[in-house]
């Protein structure tokens, strides 16, 4: 048995009905299509799924909502559980695909098992296969889900997956000894008791007019609905390298660049640019940090103003290295460091009432978030991935959403393109091939001039 550490058990208790905390992956598979490649290719993927010691593991979770949660060992896992089959109909267009990824990433993951799955999608047009990874926020980062999405598509020798069935039961820690947890919970039931009557109470007094709305407010700042849009785009790496020895610059820092240009853009052509750059959050890795140490989410985050009001695109590119080396070298923002200090004493029923509070607070536009978008980029694998009889061409991060910030663009480097996955509410996106077709223009402006 071992307890979450805070960073991790906060995506437990700040879970919604409408902003389950799935993280996914999609991967664009090309191969043979015929049922005894398909076979061989859920044989590997099982085989992979099996390798992964933080697969074993299921939540064991306290009634009383006052102690964390811990994980434990799952001796009966059933693989064939968690790795399920859909067929697309004829023509096995994007937008079935999409149905499909919508209505994964959204049915939440059942607590009493293992908090992933895979699933396989057939039927898909020129004959490929899209494989779907689904893993909750409180099981890794970024980084760490990249980590076991990589291993689940990889090819181990079945006898390494049964070694590590067998060589994972023990999941006691020196840090984490009952007596610990004995001493904090009356803490944790004492906070509760003193701060939930403060917490009903300012949810109650707060009027729709106390706060004004911000300058850098759009579409993606209110409250998010149950359904989603997706779309994805491949952008060559050659083109990354080529602009950053010009301009001296970064992948991450080309990618918010086109994604001023092409949030610009959009909002542009639906008349709502805001007066003032949007904001955009950054979560960072921390994984040589002692404060994360042991936990599977090992983030830092940061805010940083994206370049939403300068229409150049080499001018822009020089703005985001600016502000986001400044970012960087700020400490993060104080709401995230007073989260980090408060949960160590913070019961899980305190923690899903005030993320209930806020979501109510959001949807009926009592307070107002600044940030309009979560973006990350992961450094994947080089190499590019084969799957039993199938080639990997893809592979797009989808990261969730949570009340106040409806946008989330995600980028991986994979093989010799950077693939861009961007998930959002539908109302607020209705559609993503515009936003997508934006991305592509801003890129290529900025390639042309850095060919120049």
């Amino acid at each position: 048995m071992r307890y979450l550490k805070n960073a991790d058990s906060l995506f437990l208790n700040i879970e919604q009905p409408e902003c389950p905390m799935n993280m996914g992956l999609l991967a664009i598979l090309s191969g043979p299509d015929d049922e005894d490649s398909i076979t061989r290719l859920v044989q590997v993927i099982n085989s992979g799924a099996l390798s992964i010691s933080s697969h074993y593991n299921k939540l064991s979770s306290a009634e009383s909502g006052i102690r964390q949660p811990c994980w434990v060992h799952d001796d009966d896992l059933d693989v064939d559980m968690h790795i399920k089959r859909h067929s697309l109909q004829t023509p096995g267009a994007r937008k079935q695909l999409d149905a499909v990824i919508e209505d994964v990433l959204m049915t939440p993951l059942d607590r009493t098992n293992s908090l992933w799955e895979i699933h396989y999608v057939t039927g898909l047009q020129d004959r490929k296969i899209a494989v779907i990874l689904k893993l909750h926020h409180a099981c890794a980062d970024g980084l760490n889900a990249l980590k076991m999405f990589s291993q689940s598509l990889s090819s181990p020798p079945l006898y390494q997956a049964e070694m590590v069935r067998n060589a994972n039961r023990e999941l006691d820690s020196g840090s984490n000894k009952i007596s610990k947890y004995w001493l904090i919970n009356p803490l944790r039931l004492m906070t509760y008791f003193l701060l939930a009557p403060f917490i009903k109470a300012y949810v109650k007094r707060l009027s729709p007019n106390t706060l004004n709305i911000p300058p850098q407010a759009t579409r993606f700042t209110g409250a998010v609905g149950k359904q989603r849009s997706y779309g994805t785009l491949s952008l060559p790496l050659n083109t990354f390298r080529i602009i950053n020895r010009k301009y001296k610059s970064s992948d991450n820092e080309i990618l918010m660049s086109i994604y001023s240009g092409a949030l610009n853009r959009y909002l542009s052509e639906k008349d709502e640019l805001p007066s003032k750059s949007l904001h955009a959050g950054l979560p960072i890795s921390q994984m040589n940090s002692r404060q994360y140490s042991g936990a599977n989410n090992q983030i830092g985050f940061y805010r940083v103003s994206m370049a939403t009001k300068n229409y150049d695109p080499v001018q822009r590119l020089e703005l985001m290295k600016n502000r986001c080396e400044a970012a960087l070298k700020k400490e993060p923002s104080k709401i995230w460091r007073r989260i980090q200090t408060s949960l160590p004493f913070a019961p899980p029923k305190l923690i899903a009432m005030a993320a209930r509070a806020y979501s109510q607070l959001i949807r009926q536009k009592r307070i107002f978030s600044t940030l309009s978008a979560v973006v990350t980029y992961m450094p994947g694998p080089v190499r590019v991935i084969k799957v039993a009889d199938h080639v990997v061409e893809g592979a797009y991060p989808l990261s969730v959403l949570f009340h106040g910030c409806g946008l989330s663009l995600s980028a991986m480097r994979y093989g010799q393109s950077v693939d861009i996955g961007v998930a959002s509410d539908r109302e607020m996106m209705p559609d993503p091939d515009l936003f997508i077709a934006y991305l592509s223009e801003e890129f290529n402006a900025l390639a042309k001039t850095a060919s120049d």
